[in-house]
């Protein structure tokens, strides 16, 4: 026999940042995606920007946000002896999860939500952290845009939605990149520049938080070994 006090009721997990869009419709992507595209320039080219080091070939800097406490990040490297430039744009738009952990070695888990255009998508991201330290997980619109120069920009912006909630296992982090990768030269060179202003929300040691600005252009080097050709 069934009685109130044995029901259990079900408890709605939380998924929604207010700071965030929300959005349903495709349209919605769409000016979350345009949004995004517009700002690339004006945060790749500002000005401001401190050298932190230069790592085999990748060039890090950083700089202050007015209105935040948080530092930006950027990153440049020239990617040598590219054979297929596609690769590369996929590999920073919609990538696989295996094509992803390539350059990525903190990455714990990736999946493609969902496919609102062939120039938009819905991404979901996990990352590990040091011991002791709660992983971060990352709910994104990824959009890109070719430019009549050939140059291809990407923006990488944080969202909610409903059916992809918060997880106990990770802290929700919110991400503002943009990626801005040149033509391919003849000599089959590809210049990428990236920004990155990410609040990974939660607690976090300094030493975590100095780490993450020393390895912010491994990716870019892992770029280089794995779609790059050296001489």
């Amino acid at each position: 026999m069934f009685s109130l006090f044995s029901q259990s009721t079900q408890v709605e997990q939380l998924w929604q940042d207010t700071t965030l869009q929300s959005p349903l419709t495709k349209q919605d992507y769409i000016d979350v995606a345009d949004k995004g595209l517009n700002d690339v320039l004006t945060n790749i080219c500002s000005e401001g920007w401190t050298v932190v080091l230069e790592k085999e070939g990748a060039l890090i800097e950083e700089k202050k946000i007015p209105g935040s406490d948080l530092t930006a990040i950027r990153t440049s490297i020239v990617l040598k002896g590219i054979t297929d430039i596609n690769k590369v744009i996929k590999c920073v738009h919609s990538p696989t999860f295996e094509e992803r952990k390539q350059v990525y070695e903190k990455l714990s888990g990736h999946d493609l939500v969902e496919v609102i255009s062939e120039e938009i998508v819905v991404t979901h991201s996990k990352f590990s952290a040091p011991m002791g330290i709660t992983g971060r997980d990352f709910l994104t619109v990824r959009s890109k845009r070719q430019l009549i120069d050939g140059t291809f920009v990407v923006a990488v912006r944080s969202i909610n939605r409903k059916d992809v909630p918060y997880n106990s296992n990770y802290v929700r982090g919110v991400s503002n990149s943009d990626i801005y990768i040149f033509p391919i030269s003849e000599s089959n060179d590809v210049r990428i520049v990236a920004f990155d202003h990410i609040d990974p929300k939660g607690w976090m040691p300094t030493y975590v938080v100095n780490q993450f600005k020393s390895s912010a252009g491994d990716w870019l080097i892992n770029m280089q070994k794995v779609y790059g050709q050296t001489k």
